[in-house]
């Protein structure tokens, strides 16, 4: 669908999926008169310098109602300010599969040690059976059909291509929020599992051409960014993650430093394909978690 045919008049609220106190944000599941879902991301857009700036210039603009809290030298004040200063950052997944929605559904996770041997008899087939429907966003970017206007660097070499451009999440603007990625553009590598030390060099040129759009494009230095890889991860192509070290997310339990990764691979080739035992961090009604589950049922 064109963005410019999406209104926010034309879903129905169904439920709050999440509301985030940290991030100020919300994840709604609406639905369209056609019967199809949509996941709605409701947070509110970062602060510009240039717009500090003018609050100050023009006093009017805030207005101080309500005293949260008095003590000593500290204020806390509820405030309302013109609604050109307050904007909202929205992103749709219109139409949302069942896979998108059960993503953005809380639910209690769990950790599985996982063996080359739960890999092959159970990850794998997961892998494996993911629609490539879901990528289809992907392809657009890599066969250059969308966001090239976005793409911050491109390496065209087929077997060792990629391509670095901003992650979707980030507004480009607020600094400690800062996320790009490194996508690469050979198929038949999905996850980490998939690498072997003849891909060191495609990673280390990955990295290295990330951090230094980074470096141009934003003017953050090498030294204020992590780049990591998700396991397992949430889109099946592999991909590194550029993150400025304000975020907090990058200490999730599933983060492998790539130069973690190259160490490892350098030393041992099949390091990840044969020997890894990697910690999975999984919602309790994953389809691995359920087969895990069933399998050890049978045991008994």
């Amino acid at each position: 669908m064109n963005s410019d045919l999406l209104t926010f008049s034309q879903f129905k609220l169904e439920r709050i999926l999440n509301l985030s106190e940290e991030h100020k944000g919300a994840v709604c599941l609406a639905s369209a008169s056609s019967g199809q879902k949509a996941l709605i991301f409701i947070s509110k857009a970062a602060f510009k310098e240039e717009t500090i700036q003018q609050l100050f210039q023009e006093g009017e603009i805030v207005k101080l109602h309500e005293v949260l809290q008095h003590n000593d030298k500290f204020f806390n004040f509820l405030a309302q300010c013109a609604p050109e200063f307050n904007p909202l950052f929205i992103k749709f997944i219109f139409p949302a599969t069942q896979a998108d929605i059960q993503k953005y559904t809380p639910v209690a996770s769990i950790v599985i040690r996982e063996t080359p041997d739960i890999y092959t008899n159970f990850t794998y087939p997961f892998i494996k059976s993911r629609s490539t429907e879901e990528l289809i966003w992907l392809w657009n970017i890599l066969d250059g059909n969308a966001e090239q206007d976005r793409i911050l660097d491109r390496e065209s070499d087929g077997q060792n291509g990629f391509v670095i451009i901003p992650d979707i999440k980030w507004d480009e603007q607020n600094m400690d929020g800062l996320y790009v990625l490194g996508i690469v553009e050979r198929r038949d590598l999905q996850t980490l599992r998939d690498l072997c030390a003849e891909d060191i060099p495609l990673l280390q040129n990955m990295m290295e051409r990330g951090l230094s759009a980074i470096e141009k494009h934003y003017s953050v230095s090498r030294s204020h960014i992590l780049c990591y890889i998700h396991y397992i991860p949430s889109f099946m192509q592999l991909h590194i993650h550029l993150v400025g070290t304000g975020r907090r997310d990058f200490l999730a339990p599933r983060s492998i430093l790539v130069d973690d990764i190259i160490e490892n691979l350098k030393r041992d080739s099949s390091f990840y394909k044969d020997r890894a035992i990697m910690n999975l961090v999984l919602p309790e009604n994953h389809m691995i978690v359920t087969q895990l589950d069933q399998k050890q049922h049978e045991k008994i």
